[in-house]
Order: C-alpha cells, then sequence, then structure tokens
C-alpha cells in the first residue's frame, strides 16, 4: 500500500481492493460480519470509510513505560481526541484553511464537533512492534494532523491513510479485502484480536445475529436432545435439549431471509440513534417469539435456575420467576420430559455446546 502523505481528500489515495476467496475459523466470522455490517451502514448514510494503520515505532517500543496495552490505550486516546476537534481547531493550527473548513464541514459547522460520532473498527496484529489496521467511519480528516497527534501520543510518525471507494466496491469487496489481509488465516497473518466502537454497529448487535440464527435457521417447532461426552470424564454423557436445524436444501432460504432481518435491524439504528438490542422488557408479552423460545430452552434445561436472556425478563437465580407458570404451561403443551439435575449440574461445569452451524456464523 501507497503511504504517501495526503492533505486534499479528493488527493488521497483508494485501497485497491483484489478478487479473492479467504478462509476463516468460526472465531473470526464474526469481525467478517461486523466488519460488513459497519461498512454497509456507512453506504446507507453516505459517510467516509478509511483505512488507517497504525504502527509502533522502536522508540516507542523501547520505553520503560511500554506494555502489550500501550498500544490499544494510545489508540483509544487518539480517538477521544478526534471526537473532541471541531474545524476551527483544524484553521487555528494550520491543517485546514477556513475556506476547506466550509468545503469539508460546512460554513455552519464551524464551532461544531463534527467527529463526534466517528466510529472505528480495529484490527490488532503482532507485525514488527505491534500495530493496528483500523476502519474509522467519520468525515475528512486531515493526513498531519492524525500523524502529528499519533506521534505526540505514541512516539510514531508512520501512518498509512487510504479510503474505501465504496461507489465502486460493494461492502462484501471491501470487507474481504480487510478480513483477506489482516485475518483470513489462510494469509499467514499475525492476527490477534479485534474490536469496535459501540456506534460501529450498535449495542447488542451480535446477540441480534445469534437470536436470527435461532429464528432463522432451526425449527422451533421441533425439539431434540443432544447427548455429550464431559471433558473430566469421557466415559459420562449428559444431555441437552435444543431446537434442531431445518434441512440443509431449506437453510439457504432461510439464512437469506436472516441477513433481510440483519440488514433491517442496522437501517432502524441508523434511524434510531439509542437504538439498543434487545429493548428492555417488562412482561411476557414483550418478549419477541426467538427470546420466548430462548427462555422456554432456558427453563427446560436449568429447571428454573438460570437463563441467558434479558435479566429483566429472566429466570431470577434466588426465587421463582413471574414468568414460571406461562413458560410451565408453554412445555406441557408440548410434552417435554425434563432432564434430570444431576445431568444438567455437570453439563453447566462443562460449558461446552453443541453447534451445526458452523457455516451459518
Amino acid at each position: 500500500m501507497n503511504t504517501e502523505r495526503c492533505v486534499d481528500f479528493n488527493q488521497e489515495q483508494v485501497v485497491n481492493i483484489p478478487r479473492q476467496r479467504f478462509v476463516l475459523p468460526k472465531s473470526q466470522r464474526k469481525s467478517y460480519r461486523n466488519i460488513l455490517g459497519g461498512i454497509y451502514k456507512a453506504k446507507k448514510t453516505d459517510e467516509q470509510v478509511k483505512f488507517v494503520s497504525f504502527t509502533t515505532s522502536d522508540e516507542c517500543a523501547n520505553q520503560e513505560s511500554f506494555t502489550t496495552n500501550t498500544l490499544s490505550d494510545d489508540f483509544k486516546l487518539l480517538t477521544r481526541q478526534i471526537k473532541r476537534l471541531t474545524p476551527s481547531k483544524l484553521v487555528d493550527d494550520g491543517y485546514i484553511s477556513k475556506r476547506q473548513s466550509g468545503q469539508y464541514y460546512g460554513a455552519d459547522n464551524y464551532e461544531v464537533k463534527v467527529f463526534s460520532d466517528m466510529a472505528y473498527f480495529k484490527v490488532h496484529t503482532s507485525e514488527g512492534n505491534g500495530v493496528i489496521h483500523s476502519l474509522m467511519r467519520a468525515p475528512f480528516i486531515p493526513y498531519d494532523y492524525i500523524v502529528d497527534l499519533w506521534t505526540d501520543l505514541h512516539l510514531t510518525w508512520s501512518i498509512n491513510i487510504q479510503n474505501l471507494d465504496l461507489n465502486n466496491y460493494s461492502a462484501q469487496d471491501c470487507a474481504g479485502y480487510i478480513v483477506a489481509q489482516y485475518i483470513g488465516v489462510n494469509q499467514g497473518t499475525s492476527y490477534l484480536y479485534s474490536s469496535q466502537s459501540k456506534n460501529w454497529l450498535f449495542p447488542g448487535a451480535n446477540k441480534l445475529w445469534e437470536d436470527l440464527k435461532k429464528t432463522y435457521l432451526k425449527d422451533a417447532d421441533d425439539y431434540i436432545q443432544y447427548s455429550i461426552k464431559t471433558k473430566q470424564n469421557q466415559n459420562k454423557t449428559i444431555s441437552f435439549w435444543t431446537h434442531p436445524y431445518h434441512k440443509e436444501e431449506e437453510l439457504s432460504i432461510h439464512f437469506d431471509q436472516l441477513k433481510i432481518e440483519w440488514e433491517h435491524a442496522i437501517d432502524e439504528s441508523i434511524q434510531v440513534p439509542d437504538f439498543t438490542y434487545p429493548a428492555k422488557k417488562q412482561n411476557v408479552n414483550d418478549l419477541t417469539p426467538t427470546e420466548l423460545q430462548t427462555l422456554e430452552l432456558d427453563v427446560l434445561n436449568t429447571l428454573y435456575i438460570d437463563s441467558r436472556i434479558n435479566p429483566r425478563v429472566a429466570m431470577n437465580k434466588h426465587k421463582p420467576n413471574k414468568y414460571y407458570e406461562y413458560v410451565e404451561k408453554r412445555l406441557d403443551k408440548k410434552h417435554i420430559p425434563r432432564p434430570t439435575q444431576e445431568d444438567l449440574d455437570q453439563f453447566y461445569k462443562v460449558g461446552d455446546y453443541i453447534n451445526k452451524g458452523d457455516n451459518y456464523e
């Protein structure tokens, strides 16, 4: 990638995205999905997305105060300072002219914190002394300003900034490029972990995806009991209840419906700034079908002791939940037998779940 310094947005380098296939383990598919969702959100709101690489110099790495958390901590400081930035500050410090301020941010936003809604997704790698490859969804930020700020915070001036060409490339192309270059295992990268800001998508986005999988990929009208071996004793098996996946020939149709619902949730988060999932519930009538199905399985598998859904409607560990009778009646109508308490105790100690949907993460 070209690391040429750029001051004018129209002259910034644009990422050249090759068409390629990549392989991801299950643990990293979430990164691809979140990158994809964040870029989809940028296209819907007509926002700019920049690919920015933050490196660590030897001078910084040799500091006595340098730790494994220094890179991440300095990145947090950088994003906080950018969010407090106003066009007038950039003009006063000589990074842009007042005419450019009006061109990039609008004449009425001279004293406004135009970067306050900046969102990011970042990937940490072990390249060199540590590198962060990030996607930043924000208005134009002068290259020299980011370089100076990163130099002050991290004693490193080497930064690469390029724009994602969202007009000529799809969200899938852009997300695939980032994943193939810095996350995909077949590229031999030094991927460590990834994270994102809350507003890159919306709070609870990953939980929503898992719930949508249960809704669209699993047959809620059917129940199946799995048996697994414990880690402590391979000769001992325990069992738990779940819904089976739809038949293989039906999964692709259901998965398309899942993606439509996922994009609809992102669209809603654009319209509602404080959108979150799940929404707070006051009574059982507020539960979605997916949440009600989850509650049923939790009740079935824990004998009313514990639940993994929203605490406001979950089973309470210390006293009977007010939805006990409601869920009890639903289960009785389906004639589902209860597992023994001994099996359940062993199951929750092991904490292993069977997931047949590896291809649909």
